[in-house]
């Protein structure tokens, strides 16, 4: 069997886990999905994701159960842990305390020192954002005060609430090595890929852009663990697959967005505007998000990228999934 088919196979099962945390994920059922036995299975799949299923799958739940108590202040203990997959709110207490080192109710009071507020970097200029919509992915020849788009100027913050539609991308999956606020030529390579498979598909159009979806958080992941995928806006969903590059539709909704913008002056602009974006996920996080009257959506941040490399200027969404209080 080809590494392409393996790949495939797995990011299959990695999606299905993601998408149905409260469900049965023991190793039986994730093998029938990934339709090996479950003695080759739990093998291949610790050779491609670093991890035993047991591991992956439980460090997933402790993750979700983390990010919701902590942005959802709305749902009780109880609904958490059904939510991630546990029993009963004291199976869930016991393992979360055990993983963390601190009850699940300690932990929502905390914030962590990545999201603290104060920031020297950091300035609100609007508190709640404003309503509005855009279509995808916005109409670059607009302004940015109507498309309701958000723009960061040096240490000046903006936030503003799009909605956004479902869309499709054709991506290429990162699963271990993402920092965040650091450029990597490994998702630029990435990048690459789902661009050209994309175009030799006749996938793109004149609105394609490359988009970026970040599954983990930021202050319970580590870099070793995050998991990105790299990928470009299509016009439709195919079967056209060969292992390494898949499709997946994005749900819409409303989304708290950051915008970088720079102008492109010289090699290192890229990696400044990288490490701003980054300054960006944690303003919208650690500031913006508490003060305001939404909660995070359990689904995906985005990242859209509205220039290519080359063009003159470079400019960058960061895209927070939230919902009304």
């Amino acid at each position: 069997m080809k590494k392409n088919e393996y790949t495939f196979r797995m990011n299959k099962v990695i999606d299905y886990i993601n998408q149905n945390l409260d469900s049965d994920l023991s190793l039986q059922a994730l093998a029938r999905i990934a339709t090996f036995s479950p003695y080759h299975f739990h093998r291949i799949f610790k050779v491609v994701v670093i991890e035993s299923v047991h591991d992956f799958v439980n460090r997933l739940r402790m993750e979700r159960a983390a990010k919701l108590l902590r942005h959802q202040k709305s749902q009780t203990v109880t609904e958490i842990a059904l939510q991630c997959g546990f029993s009963s709110a004291s199976t869930f207490s016991r393992s979360f305390k055990e993983y963390f080192g601190e009850s699940p109710s300690q932990y929502k009071k905390t914030v962590p020192k990545v999201f603290q507020k104060n920031s020297k970097n950091c300035k609100v200029f609007s508190k709640n954002g404003k309503e509005s919509s855009a279509n995808f992915l916005y109409d670059i020849h607009r302004k940015a005060d109507e498309s309701g788009v958000a723009h960061i100027h040096r240490n000046r913050f903006i936030v503003e609430i799009c909605t956004l539609p479902d869309f499709y991308i054709a991506y290429d999956r990162i699963l271990h090595g993402f920092n965040k606020g650091i450029y990597s030529e490994r998702i630029t390579n990435a990048f690459e890929r789902s661009f050209n498979w994309a175009e030799a598909n006749e996938l793109l159009t004149s609105h394609s852009k490359a988009i970026g979806i970040l599954y983990d958080n930021f202050d319970v992941t580590t870099s070793l663990n995050f998991r990105y995928d790299a990928g470009v806006s299509i016009n439709q969903h195919v079967d056209l697959l060969d292992g390494e590059i898949a499709i997946q539709k994005i749900s819409g909704g409303k989304y708290a967005i950051c915008r970088v913008e720079r102008e492109n002056i010289n090699s290192q602009s890229f990696n400044v505007a990288i490490a701003e974006l980054g300054q960006a996920a944690d303003f919208l996080y650690g500031e913006w998000l508490p003060d305001s009257f939404y909660q995070l959506e359990d689904k995906p941040c985005i990242e859209i990228y509205h220039s290519a490399r080359s063009d003159s200027k470079i400019t960058i969404d960061f895209c927070l999934p939230v919902i009304p209080l």
